[in-house]
């Protein structure tokens, strides 16, 4: 009786056992999703580092704020980098879809003059022929990070409306972007010490504002009630040099290059 009791348990044990087996097997076949991701690297003037992610969650996240996907910085330190979403300051974002045309806006902060650079540290489940852009809106120039790092120099002070995160060049559509405006011309007069800017765009310039080429800016001016066709700005109290000019519209952003004599 012992024999044939012990006999009914072991088959029982085997019997839990193929069912225990046949539902691990079931659930190998789960298979974890896989999302996209970006690691950025930053160095200040000063050699600090700072390390911030973006995600690409697909159906689980969108492009503004979403908490348990975003991580906010909650510190105030004098040289800092991150992404700026909806005047939010977060060292990881996670959005939606990966899309070509997609812009993802940078911030820096700094205390002194400087060099600052921006690289790839590393990626999951990136395209490797996909190109990865820092886009400098003072420069108005474009740098693919993936062959190496972007450097720039910054004065002192917030920047939150010059670096942007890009994956094209001609990107139109996305976040925080802003499109370049055709048929707005930005001239120096030597003559009387001006900044002559001519629209003749169905836009309308909003600001004018003026950067050395540290990025600082030097000067702005509201010019949203101007008269667009002939906008002349006074620039006699700056010194000779090199400067940029950002001309901001209700449609997107002119940059332009001038020298101050």
């Amino acid at each position: 009786m012992k024999k044939i009791y012990k006999h009914a348990c072991a088959i029982l044990l085997l019997g839990l056992l193929m069912i225990t087996s046949n539902a691990l097997a079931q659930d190998d076949d789960f298979e974890t999703p896989v999302y996209t991701k970006i690691r950025l690297g930053f160095h200040s003037h000063n050699n600090f580092y700072r390390q911030i992610l973006i995600g690409f969650e697909e159906d689980n996240a969108t492009e503004g704020i979403d908490p348990g996907f975003d991580a906010v910085n909650v510190f105030n330190l004098p040289n800092d980098f991150y992404f700026l979403c909806d005047n939010t300051e977060l060292f990881i974002q996670g959005v939606g879809y990966y899309n070509t045309n997609n812009v993802y806006p940078l911030g820096v902060r700094s205390n002194s003059v400087g060099t600052i650079t921006i690289n790839i540290d590393a990626t999951e489940n990136w395209d490797p022929t996909q190109e990865v852009y820092i886009y400098d809106a003072v420069m108005n120039t474009f740098s693919n990070i993936k062959n190496g790092p972007f450097t720039a120099n910054v004065g002192i002070g917030t920047f939150n409306d010059r670096f942007s995160l890009r994956f094209s060049t001609q990107s139109t559509l996305g976040v925080g972007n802003t499109p370049i405006v055709s048929n707005i011309s930005v001239n120096y007069v030597t003559t009387d010490k001006t900044l002559s800017i001519l629209n003749n765009s169905t836009s309308t310039a909003t600001t004018v504002t003026l950067y050395n080429l540290s990025g600082q800016s030097v000067n702005t001016w509201n010019v949203s009630k101007m008269n667009q066709t002939s906008i002349s700005l006074p620039v006699s109290n700056l010194s000779a040099g090199v400067y940029l000019v950002n001309v901001d519209t209700s449609n997107g952003a002119v940059t332009k290059k001038i020298l101050l004599k």
